[in-house]
């Protein structure tokens, strides 16, 4: 007989997940779908240990759950300021955000003043630079986005080294605020 022991969020600053099932009993098996904030990446874990970004099965599709199983959830995402003053943030690369908004990423100051950040690579992602998101990076010297649709106002203020900025293969209109 199926049964959710535990339907179980942890939060610590992150996005909460939702279960499409409550904890209980059931007579026959079913799906548990989770959802969070667009945007956060869930993980999740079966075996009753805390899941986090390095232990836990990234969601990818509802979870079958045909036995007594206790799922734990936790959504992950930058939020704003996330990295603001890490003087120490050299590089940041993205590769595996698949199809999703810059917005949903990264937003106002996420990397302000962020000193020793040289280099921003996000593939595979779309939509807006958030205002003052990269300002006062002084030593960076490359940015590259796919299909950045707007730049907004300040979003690289003061980043005097930066010599190269690739904003993506888009057909639309670049606007720089």
């Amino acid at each position: 007989m199926p049964q959710i022991l535990k339907a179980m969020n942890i939060t610590k600053q992150n996005s909460f997940v939702l279960f499409s099932v409550q904890a209980g009993t059931y007579h026959n098996e079913f799906e548990v779908t989770l959802s969070a904030d667009v945007g956060a990446e869930i993980y999740y874990t079966t075996d009753e240990s805390y899941p986090s970004a390095n232990n836990g099965i990234l969601y990818t599709k509802p979870i079958l759950i045909d036995s007594t199983t206790s799922v734990r959830a936790i959504a992950v995402s930058i939020d704003t300021d996330a990295f603001a003053y890490c003087c120490r943030l050299k590089n940041i690369y993205a590769p595996k955000l698949n199809s999703l908004l810059v917005t949903d990423l990264i937003d106002v100051g996420t990397f302000y003043r962020c000193y020793n950040l040289t280099e921003v690579k996000f593939p595979l992602v779309t939509g807006d630079i958030p205002e003052h998101c990269f300002s006062e990076c002084v030593k960076i010297e490359k940015a590259e986005f796919d299909n950045v649709l707007v730049v907004k106002y300040k979003a690289f203020k003061d980043c005097y080294k930066l010599n190269s900025i690739y904003l993506g293969r888009s057909n639309r209109t670049i606007c720089i605020l």
